[in-house]
């Protein structure tokens, strides 16, 4: 994530909004690949708490979130 931070911030979000929760065979893996995603960007965060894009990634980790509940 510490190259290209910004295009994969941005991959990631249309990834997640694009995402079609309606459907059965995604709601199914939707609970880990998407929980995987956000323990990645967590860490990520952690690791580099003052990276340019954190407030970003900090903002799809709740996208994230509101995905899994």
């Amino acid at each position: 994530m510490v190259h290209e931070t910004q295009l994969k911030c941005r991959y990631l979000e249309e990834a997640l909004i694009n995402l079609d929760v309606s459907d059965q065979v995604t709601r199914a893996h939707l609970p880990l690949v998407v929980g995987e995603v956000r323990k990645h960007l967590s860490k990520f965060v952690r690791a580099y708490p003052h990276h340019v894009a954190n407030r970003r990634i900090s903002l799809i980790i709740m996208a994230a979130d509101n995905l899994i509940k």
